[in-house]
């Protein structure tokens, strides 16, 4: 199955034709609520709800609609994390009343927040509405310009792991939200979770970096002085031996190097291999294809 994942507040009517015209011919098309761009662009979450339920209404061709979430951030102190999860569980369940019949199935309310009594609480209230099949965690910790990339520390890992379980007790689907790369699906995969999304491979394309199955990003373009292992010439066709991978994007070192596009598209082929492979693999045997120095390495060695 081909799948997007589209976030309508932050692009525009164009592109929402567009996509509508890709669901005819067979992808599935997942729409964001947009709670994560509208919290980091300082917007209003009240807005982003008078904006996106009636877009909803008016768009009934997709696959999956994620139900208007308050997003907690990394600074929020206690009470207002406490306050956005309120938010986001009361909205949830508005929201949910207000879709279309026809839509209520492919509603994914959003567990926010920090401790198992969030998790509790969330999945609690989501398990009350009869037709919903899949919740969504957004619950990671960020960093980076804009705290735009989400990862998995210790902690979030123990959240999410509860989460799931409890998810699945009430036969609810769990969908990880904006987090994912070669080592950070066996990561999702032990832990559980059932989807998830990512764009991971278009930044890392674009800063230079080229993924293969279980190890760290590389660089192969070395224009600017940037940290971390790197590809070169002689590299490439060991690392394509050793990980069984081959698409015609890495097939020459020279057009990795060169061509932005290029390494996007095979990141992207790597993570789609990767996403349908992970669960034919032991966790000894991912672990002995990981890379040392990863943090997802030692997690995985810890949670295993």
């Amino acid at each position: 199955m081909k799948s997007l994942i589209y976030t309508p507040i932050a692009t525009g009517d164009k592109l929402t034709e567009k996509l509508s015209g890709l669901s005819e011919e067979g992808f599935e098309i997942m729409f964001d609520s947009g709670g994560y761009h509208v919290q980091t662009n300082n917007g209003d979450f009240e807005e982003l709800y008078k904006y996106i339920m009636p877009f909803y209404e008016q768009n009934d061709w997709g696959h999956r609609y994620v139900l208007p979430d308050n997003v907690p951030l990394s600074d929020d102190d206690e009470a207002t994390v406490d306050q956005k999860v309120k938010e986001t569980r009361a909205n949830a369940r508005l929201s949910y009343y207000f879709l279309p019949d026809k839509l209520k199935s492919k509603a994914i309310p959003v567990i926010q927040g920090s401790t198992y009594e969030h998790v509790t609480e969330c999945v609690e209230t989501y398990a009350e509405l009869d037709k919903v099949q899949t919740v969504g965690f957004g619950s990671f910790e960020t960093f980076g310009n804009n705290n735009g990339v989400n990862i998995i520390s210790e902690d979030v890992a123990t959240t999410l792991r509860y989460a799931v379980n409890l998810a699945h007790e009430q036969e609810l689907e769990v969908h990880a939200f904006g987090v994912g790369g070669p080592t950070v699906i066996p990561v999702l995969n032990h832990l559980g979770v059932d989807s998830f999304d990512c764009s991971s491979w278009i930044r890392a394309g674009g800063y230079g970096e080229i993924y293969f199955p279980f190890k760290s990003p590389m660089h192969v373009s070395h224009d600017t002085d940037r940290n971390g292992p790197k590809v070169f010439r002689e590299d490439l066709n060991q690392l394509r031996s050793e990980s069984g991978h081959s698409c015609p994007f890495c097939r020459s070192y020279t057009e990795l190097r060169e061509s932005r596009i290029s390494r996007i598209l095979h990141n992207l082929i790597v993570l789609k291999e990767m996403s349908r492979g992970v669960g034919d693999y032991t966790t000894d045997e991912v672990l002995t294809q990981m890379n040392d120095q990863s943090r997802y390495t030692s997690l995985l060695r810890s949670l295993a």
